[in-house]
């Protein structure tokens, strides 16, 4: 989805959203920002009543390094057990083909997801399409960018606070929690 020209329409969008049953919420942790060489770590699934779907941390290629474990608290030792993503895979992959998906950075999440395929030959997943709600968010706010084109990018934490939800933990199931309550927030106003 293209970035909102506007608050208008970012609030139209999120009025949409909700009213949909085909909506699941996604966000992953993983063990860095390089698509190609970080690798997905947690995954989680949410949808468009709240229902958790899956919250599943899942076995990486690459180890987990200090600063992303400083992040989203997630170690070498809890994914030490975790399945392969060619394990979950299947349950991913059906649980998110055809399906509106929503993430807050939906570039960076389903960048994530495909690369973590991509690198293990796995089928990609085939949505109806992503929608960025910090896309969203970041059009209502209002500010421009001073580094790129369009709308100031505000991450999920601050955007939270603006809008009086409790802040994000870090961990994706926990995220798309939040992702989820940002829309409803928007939709309201």
């Amino acid at each position: 989805m293209a970035p909102f020209p506007d608050s208008i329409h970012a609030l139209a969008w999120a009025r949409e959203i909700v009213t949909r049953d085909d909506v699941l919420y996604v966000d992953t942790e993983t063990t860095g920002v390089r698509f190609g060489q970080d690798d997905v770590i947690d995954i989680g699934i949410v949808d468009h009543l709240g229902n958790i779907v899956m919250d599943q941390l899942v076995r990486p290629l690459v180890a987990v390094p200090a600063d992303a474990e400083a992040i989203h608290g997630i170690s070498n030792r809890q994914v030490q057990a975790a399945p392969t993503l060619n394990q979950v895979w299947p349950d991913v992959k059906s649980l998110l083909d055809g399906k509106v998906l929503v993430s807050y950075n939906c570039s960076f999440d389903s960048g994530m997801l495909e690369y973590a395929a991509r690198r293990r030959q796995l089928d990609p997943v085939v949505s109806n399409r992503w929608d960025c709600a910090m896309e969203a968010f970041a059009a209502w706010n209002g500010e421009s960018s001073h580094w790129r084109p369009g709308w100031k990018w505000i991450n999920l934490e601050t955007a939270s606070r603006m809008l009086g939800i409790d802040p994000p933990t870090h961990r994706a199931v926990a995220d798309a929690l939040v992702c989820l309550e940002i829309v409803q927030e928007l939709s309201r106003r």
